[in-house]
């Protein structure tokens, strides 16, 4: 199953609570197996869905866990890639801006979260096939917050902030712990690697 990032979200949840400041969250964090399962929501209703993302995506790994056959789940981190690949928009957000020379919304105190490109989660998910690891596996490759992102894309431009909310921007720490990916052996290259280059093409689109 390809699930997310967001089944540690505690914004989306009554039954979570925040990570501890600068402590990633494992797979272990929480026990979707036991999670509770409610099929009276209204899941074929796309804004409900949207809303419920993340615990749509605990609902759908606890009935998994339940399943007569083995069954694994990557949670894979939020995932960036140049213009084609950035499906959700977000980064283009911070591009956009940036062309403009207009301030990017931040909370006061803006917390790093965990990132993947989008060939890095196709690359893992085609190795999880033929891995035979069961459970849950955190993946990502790159932890940073929306400075060391907006840095990136700017190059030599100081880009300027303003206070409020934005894609990226996150009020709370939101970090994974990938050491069982590279435990079971798929090691990914860092932001170093890639992020560079992603920036550049989204500033480019």
């Amino acid at each position: 199953m390809t699930s997310t990032i967001e089944v540690y979200d505690p914004l989306s949840s009554a039954w979570l609570l925040p990570a501890p400041l600068g402590v990633p969250v494992a797979e272990e964090t929480i026990d979707l197996s036991t999670w509770p399962v409610d099929l009276s929501e209204p899941w074929s209703d796309p804004a409900f869905r949207d809303s419920a993302y993340g615990e749509g995506k605990r609902q759908a790994e606890a009935v998994l866990a339940g399943a007569a056959f083995p069954v694994a789940s990557v949670r894979c981190g939020h995932v960036v890639g140049g213009a084609a690949a950035d499906f959700t928009g977000r980064l283009a957000y911070y591009a956009d801006r940036l062309r403009r020379d207009e301030p990017i919304e931040v909370p006061t105190t803006a917390y790093v979260s965990s990132f993947i490109t989008d060939r890095q989660i196709a690359d893992v998910l085609t190795w999880a096939v033929g891995a035979d690891f069961t459970g849950p596996v955190n993946a990502a490759s790159a932890r940073f917050d929306v400075y060391e992102l907006c840095a990136a894309l700017a190059g030599a431009t100081a880009p300027r902030y303003t206070s409020g909310t934005s894609p990226y921007a996150f009020d709370r720490w939101y970090a994974m712990d990938t050491s069982r990916l590279s435990a079971l052996g798929m090691k990914l290259p860092d932001a170093a690697a890639w992020l560079p280059a992603v920036a550049a093409e989204a500033m480019a689109a």
